[in-house]
């Protein structure tokens, strides 16, 4: 029965990966059969984002399905951050566009979302269950408070940024952004506000104080953020590439740095954590049995 779930998750994955990256090809990146209802400005953010989706987050969710298949425990450790990120991406994909007021036709792809999200938040509990198992582990005491450090850091910047933009529509300054596509702004911005921002903040000050949820939880927000921010340095890259008015050589400055710490960390998590004993015994009563 064991075995049956864990050749579940890997085709799950798998899926995962494969969906992704045709979500991408036929989106606006590749092939523009996918066009999404939203503004030139948002189509230019949506590019820089499928970056990541294809050329990141597919390949990762295909190698972990296929080390799932293999038994093999570095699989929960790489799936978990491409399931949350398409569960995110593809929740902004359904609810994001401006369906009456632009062109496009995303409404057709609707179901392909709708199978990405659930196979997202299937593969990502599936993956959270079994780094359970894991003995929570950092590198060193070095690595341990620097990521705290840039979760929190990270935290507070979104954080900041968000509310500075939310009080700019209160106040009846409206920001481009807004006045264009003013589902996807809520829409990013409660999100991140309700949900992301709060469970990096969590594990950045558990990891502060060396609580061993802390670091299981940091493992899959750290995950998660490499490519969440890495899609942010792409958009900001796509931005300034096609000279929108609205777009940061420094956002993508911060980005790009912010993006490449992460993956450093990340890495360095992957090779820090073991299977407990428990886990190990399992292991090899699967392999016998």
């Amino acid at each position: 029965m064991r075995l049956d779930i864990h050749r579940l998750s890997g085709i799950a994955s798998i899926a995962l990966g494969v969906g992704t990256a045709a979500s991408a090809i036929l989106g606006p990146l590749v092939t523009n059969v996918i066009r999404f209802h939203v503004s030139d400005n948002a189509r230019n953010q949506l590019l820089g984002g499928e970056i990541i989706s294809l050329c990141v987050a597919a390949p990762l969710a295909i190698g972990a399905g296929v080390l799932w298949l293999r038994q093999k425990p570095l699989a929960p450790k790489l799936a978990i951050g491409p399931a949350l990120y398409a569960l995110y991406a593809n929740v902004q994909f359904t609810i994001g566009p401006e369906y009456q007021r632009y062109p496009g036709n995303n409404e057709y792809a609707v179901p392909l979302y709708l199978v990405l999200i659930i196979l997202g938040w299937a593969v990502a509990l599936r993956a959270w269950n079994e780094l359970r198992t894991e003995e929570a582990a950092m590198p060193s005491n070095w690595v341990r408070r620097g990521l705290a450090a840039l979760l929190i850091v990270l935290s507070l910047f979104f954080a900041l940024t968000w509310i500075r933009g939310i009080a700019q529509v209160i106040s009846g300054d409206h920001p481009t952004e807004y006045l264009q596509d003013p589902t996807l702004f809520w829409l990013v911005r409660l999100m991140d506000l309700a949900f992301v921002i709060p469970a990096a903040l969590i594990a950045g000050v558990g990891l502060l104080r060396s609580t061993p949820w802390a670091e299981r939880l940091s493992h899959a927000i750290t995950s998660f953020l490499t490519l969440e921010v890495g899609a942010v340095a792409g958009m900001a890259a796509a931005m300034v590439a096609s000279d929108d008015p609205s777009a940061s050589t420094s956002l993508l400055a911060v980005m790009l740095v912010s993006a490449s710490m992460l993956a450093a960390i990340f890495i360095r998590l992957l090779r820090s954590s073991k299977p407990t004993i428990g886990a190990r015994q399992q292991m090899l009563d699967q392999l016998n049995s």
